[in-house]
């Protein structure tokens, strides 16, 4: 019941914020040009490689460790507050570090993109993430799904509102969005120095931090997942094509990271809620693997729907330099349902074989830079797509092979991949536009998404009733006491 409700709670967030996003398509493509959005589309990325060196996936560790000492409230206390002071006495180090090299070090990969004000915005704005990122990895441990909600929708309304402040008020255009983010960043860290910090014990434990990091280190080619996502391909582009380049992209990167945004609330409820029915042994696998296929399904199906309406979409909500975005959905969007498979496989390695993790992140980006270097120049964005749907594959396909023997799930992985391999396939009719007519093109796109939905439907009949049926009892229950 608390994975229902978790999910369902990051997942009504999730919702909202990509509605938001949705509906702002038109007013940032009104008052950003292509290279505009693509300064942003290259620092924004950048910025979120930092938070990952900042942190050391450190929170991950805190998840874990809570579940060990569960009822041992000082305790946790501690944990945190050590975690909370590493962190930021790191991220301040690191940031003076990257500035004082940046020249040497970042500066050929942002070709195009002046130091300032654009990367020191970024660059500032990073500093102040992980503090307020490290509260949120707290709430999500002890599975707090309601207010980790509220934090979550209430830092991106924050940052929404500014943005349009600065970029349709103000006029300052790539400027506005990245100062945006360094005022939302610091407000959200000045929220959490006084409603979390002072419940913890900070300090810094030689010993105990050294054992956090024994745990963490391993995890940052985890956490560098996320970043083969949203940067490598983004830089390829940049310096191989234009920045003017990766701005387009980036609008269609928008339209598929729906399913990114969406595994990341499922998983976001799914970690805690794992590692508890870890331990219940085969009682606990039955219900993983349950769960297990019903999300992949749905990210299938969220995919399909999200490839199919992708033109007609860019039509109405962006003006005419952005809409070639939509010929990179369909291989963003199924990069982002295996990174969906990522995060359910990965989690059976986290109980016992960390150390496998980096071998099979540095596998994806090998991928990932030699089909970059393959395509991008000849095919420009449709080939980074490409590339990330490859790199995506090959990550999934080996945490599958890999946490199937550290602790077997017993996934049924090979109906899992037949239908996210039918659900590509169709989706792929979308690049049928402008060689059938109008009315037959969309008459197909219908066919294929009704059916498609329906079949799963039917499929997934009894597992679909079970959880209503969960969800109205419990909810059911709550409206009775009122």
């Amino acid at each position: 019941m608390r994975l229902i409700r978790n999910t369902f709670i990051y997942f009504l967030v999730t919702f909202l914020q990509k509605t938001v996003q949705f509906f702002l398509l038109p007013v940032y493509t009104a008052f950003l040009t292509v290279r505009d959005y693509g300064i942003i589309n290259l620092v924004i990325p950048l910025t979120n490689i930092l938070m990952i060196f900042f942190s050391l996936s450190l929170p991950s560790a805190g998840t874990r460790l809570y579940y060990r000492h569960f009822g041992d409230e000082e305790k946790i206390r501690k944990i945190w507050g050590v975690i909370f002071t590493f962190v930021m006495v790191n991220s301040v180090f690191f940031f003076v570090l990257i500035t004082c090299l940046y020249p040497w070090v970042l500066r050929p990969l942002m070709k195009g993109v002046d130091f300032y004000p654009y990367v020191f915005l970024g660059l500032v704005a990073s500093v102040f993430y992980p503090g307020y990122f490290i509260y949120q990895s707290d709430l999500q441990a002890r599975q707090k799904g309601g207010r980790f909600g509220i934090n979550n929708f209430a830092y991106f309304l924050c940052n929404a509102l500014l943005i349009i402040l600065f970029i349709t008020v103000f006029r300052l255009k790539a400027t506005g969005v990245l100062l945006a983010l360094l005022l939302t960043n610091f407000g959200f860290f000045v929220y959490t120095l006084f409603v979390y910090v002072p419940g913890l014990k900070l300090g810094l434990d030689g010993p105990l931090l050294k054992s956090f990091l024994v745990y963490s280190l391993p995890l940052v080619p985890h956490a560098l997942a996320g970043w083969l996502m949203t940067a490598i391909d983004r830089f390829f582009l940049n310096t191989m094509v234009s920045t003017s380049a990766v701005g387009i992209y980036g609008i269609g990167f928008i339209i598929a990271n729906v399913i990114g945004t969406v595994s990341l609330a499922l998983n976001q409820a799914y970690v805690p809620w794992f590692f508890e029915m870890a331990e219940k042994g085969e009682e606990g696998k039955a219900r993983i693997r349950k769960f297990s296929e019903i999300f992949v399904v749905f990210y299938c199906l969220l995919a399909l729907g999200l490839i199919l309406l992708s033109p007609e979409v860019l039509t109405v909500m962006v003006t005419a330099d952005f809409r070639s975005g939509w010929t990179v959905v369909p291989m963003l969007a199924f990069a982002f349902v295996f990174n969906g498979v990522y995060y359910l496989a990965v989690n059976a390695l986290f109980l016992k074989r960390t150390r496998v993790v980096p071998f099979i992140i540095l596998a994806g980006i090998l991928v990932s830079v030699g089909s970059n270097t393959l395509l991008v120049r000849s095919f420009g964005i449709l080939g980074a797509a490409v590339s990330n749907f490859l790199a995506l594959l090959v990550m999934s396909l080996l945490t599958v092979f890999f946490s199937e023997r550290t602790e077997k799930m017993s996934l049924p992985w090979g109906r899992i991949y037949g239908f996210i391999a039918a659900a590509f396939v169709l989706s792929l009719s979308v690049y049928l536009k402008g060689y059938i007519p109008a009315p037959a093109y969309i008459g197909l796109k219908a066919v294929i998404l009704v059916s498609v939905i329906a079949t799963a439907g039917l499929y997934y009949r009894k597992d679909i009733r079970r959880v209503v049926d969960i969800m109205l009892k419990r909810f059911g229950g709550q409206l009775g006491k009122i």
